[in-house]
């Protein structure tokens, strides 16, 4: 019932067959397109089941059956097509569609003659679903009756008992019992939707049990001869007894045996996580409880171990894309969970780099102070990332300069007014020169071009880097873009001083790999992306030799003296500026070779140096790395590079260790404020001491002093 169900539903939602039903003049071209179209729908549908025989469609309208494989007349269709023996059928079948019904099951009717004949059961359902008063056709589904009786005695009881099945109006519809004798006087005691009882048929008790289908009101009524049904009812009651008594029995040892072998795993565990555990002095009740304990310890460590790398994000984040500028990182050892890791996602695999020197932030910076700086700093960055058009990075490289990391995508083809990847660079460089001066934050600004992958980050940085040099003839406070630069033919080199103070602190450290990329980088400026002339290249390689000699005084100065002729001959002396550029590099390779073999001493005087100065000027509340980088001839970048590679520790960490070792010790004392103890290691107010001593202790300066008195002014 339930496959006549999804038929009816098939073909009653079918779109032509609206069409039909609404459908006034069957000559129309819509309409003759509809009948054959719906002809083929129902073509389709024919081999849903096995159970239907054959299935139409009534149109009231025009009196035509539509079914799987013709278009006819009702007349013709019920006389000659469906030829019953029944003479009635013609006029019980144009009675029955001429009315509404919803679900009806008609008694069986043969069809067909001689070995063809076959019985059916009539389902008929009015079209449209729902339209009791203006329904335009019925669906007629025939259902084969042999087939229904076939799957009912397939049941068990089916040999010895009978099924019934009544339409809602009480009438037999089939039944595979070939007498209905008592058939009338057992229907009349069937009272309730669902129920069974014992009545006397056919000389012998009968079970009788029956149910009504809520769906299409059909009602199924079956009856078995009663000794049929105890027969097995009694055999169940033995086996019943028999399978409790055997599964007591199997059950105690099954779960004896059990218990004893999953107890043991769980005590192996509780063995071993006591060895690998630390004692908390925790008292537990049993194992369970022990173990949840110990999870539960887990999973704290492990959200305080997520908690702390949070906090560390930024910094991590911030490291890595200098590096990346710098050309320092390999991008095929870059995976994507170290990126989500650093929190870095790009949406774009082009990539462009603007540098934003800071001329004036008097607003913020009024003294010139490292803090005030800083603030700059920060107003700058968050300016950067509100203003930003997608996924993007700002990195503070040092206390007046930032760069802007920027994924662009590629232009829109269809959008040919749309801005260039180098455009949209400028007019977020616009954008955001306007914003800072809105606030009175001067600044330059210059960009590279925009390069595809990861790996070009650093030939976008090394672009934006030469636009910027730039300023000196275009002038403070403008946006310098690398490709204005790119077409004119230089009459000046690129060999800034930065990029010089940089290659020395490299050699004095004998890193020859960073001097190298150093080297790739200002010969790609200068021979490849430019037009260089070949006496100002000459210049270019007579500085740089110049540097090296520079380095080789420092380096004789130490007794030490470097082999292998005249650097400035020997690099002059070549014909091509490619023989130059590898002459440079062989002479830079053989100074590093030499100070790597004096570099343990160098390097831990050097170390020591900056310990020393760090312990006797980090309270001074002027100190920062500018004027211990000044102090020491060294720039920030190599100042910092230099003291975490030797000291495994950040030089700003190992500052502010040194600044909480004095503020303990000050506070162990009752006879300093705390804003005494914040001004006298470096502090301007209170506040940021407080902060900074509650996120590395933390606990606040006041509390560490009532701890320090209450062990007797011992400090922790």
């Amino acid at each position: 019932m339930q496959e006549v169900e999804r038929l009816t539903l098939q073909i009653a939602m079918n779109s032509r067959l609206q069409v039909l039903l609404s459908s006034d003049s069957e000559e129309s071209t819509e309409s003759r397109a509809a009948f054959y179209d719906f002809i083929r729908d129902l073509d389709r549908s024919r081999m849903s089941s096995s159970f239907i025989d054959d299935f139409y469609v009534y149109l009231n309208n025009s009196q035509t059956i539509i079914s799987p494989i013709r278009k006819a007349k009702a007349s013709l269709f019920f006389e000659h097509v469906q030829n019953s023996p029944d003479p009635g059928y013609p006029a019980l079948m144009k009675q029955t569609l001429s009315e509404y019904h919803r679900h009806l099951y008609l008694h069986s009717i043969p069809l067909g003659s001689g070995t063809t004949q076959k019985k059916v059961l009539t389902y008929v359902q009015s079209l449209p679903l729902g339209q009791k008063t203006s329904f335009k056709g019925s669906l007629v589904i025939q259902i084969d009756e042999q087939q229904v009786k076939d799957l009912a005695r397939q049941i068990n009881w089916a040999s010895e008992g009978h099924l019934y099945v009544l339409n809602p109006q009480g009438e037999l519809i089939m039944t595979t019992s070939d007498s209905t004798g008592d058939l009338e006087r057992l229907i009349g005691k069937l009272n309730d939707q669902t129920g069974y009882h014992s009545e006397m048929a056919d000389g012998e008790m009968t079970m009788l049990s029956y149910t009504t289908s809520e769906s299409n009101g059909l009602r199924y009524v079956s009856a078995v001869p009663r000794s049929v049904v105890m027969a097995g009812v009694d055999e169940i009651k033995t086996w019943a007894v028999m399978l409790l008594a055997v599964c007591l029995i199997a059950g105690t040892i099954a779960c004896y045996s059990m218990a004893y072998r999953n107890y043991s795993p769980i005590r192996d565990m509780v063995e071993a996580i006591r060895k690998g555990r630390r004692s908390t002095g925790l008292r537990v009740s049993n194992e369970i409880d022990f173990i949840k304990s110990t999870l539960l310890d887990s999973m704290q460590e492990e959200n305080d171990l997520r908690d702390t790398l949070s906090r560390q994000e930024p910094a991590i984040r911030a490291n890595f894309l200098s590096r990346l500028f710098r050309g320092q990182v390999d991008p095929s050892a870059v995976t994507g969970e170290s990126i989500d890791f650093m929190g870095v996602r790009f949406l774009a695999e082009a990539f462009g780099v603007i540098l934003i020197d800071i001329e004036n932030g008097s607003r913020f910076a009024k003294e010139g102070s490292e803090p005030e700086w800083i603030l700059v700093q920060f107003v700058v960055s968050n300016i950067c990332k509100e203003l930003m058009p997608g996924d993007g990075y700002t990195v503070e490289l040092d206390l007046q300069r930032l760069a802007v990391l920027m994924s662009v995508s590629k232009p829109d083809p269809a959008d040919p007014g749309g801005l260039s990847e180098n455009g949209r660079l400028r007019s977020f460089a616009e954008r955001l020169k306007a914003t800072l001066d809105h606030y009175q934050i001067q600044t330059t600004m210059a960009f590279g071009g925009v390069h595809c992958g990861m790996e070009q980050t650093g030939r976008a940085y090394a672009e934006a880097l030469a636009a910027l040099d730039y300023r000196i003839t275009m002038g403070q406070g403008t946006i310098i873009g690398y490709e204005e630069i790119g077409g004119m033919e230089q009459r000046i080199y690129h060999y800034p001083l930065e990029t010089e103070t940089q290659m020395i602190n490299m050699a004095k450290s004998g890193d020859f790999p960073g001097i190298d990329k150093l080297l790739d980088q200002i010969y790609a400026i200068n021979f490849v992306n430019s037009r260089i002339t070949p006496e100002v290249g000459k210049c270019l390689f007579f500085d740089m030799t110049g540097t090296l000699l520079k380095l080789q005084n420092v380096f004789s100065g130490s007794g030490k003296k470097l082999t292998g002729g005249d650097p400035v001959k020997s690099v002059l002396g070549c014909t091509t500026a490619e023989e130059m550029f590898q002459k440079t590099r062989e002479w830079y390779e053989s100074f590093c070779s030499a100070v790597n073999e004096e570099r343990p001493d160098h390097g831990e005087k050097l170390f020591q140096r900056i310990k020393d100065y760090v312990d006797a000027n980090c309270t001074d509340s002027n100190f920062g790395l500018a004027s211990m980088a000044e102090e020491l001839g060294l720039t920030q970048q190599y100042l910092s590079v230099f003291f975490k590679k030797y000291g495994d520790q950040n030089l700003k960490d190992y500052i502010m260790a040194v600044r909480l070792r004095a503020a303990k010790r000050m506070l162990a004392s009752s006879e300093f404020t705390i804003t005494q103890v914040a001004k006298a290691i470096g502090y301007a107010n209170d506040i940021g001491f407080i902060r900074v001593f509650k996120k590395n202790e933390g606990i606040t300066p006041g509390r560490y002093r009532e701890i320090v008195a209450e062990n007797g002014g011992k400090q922790g």
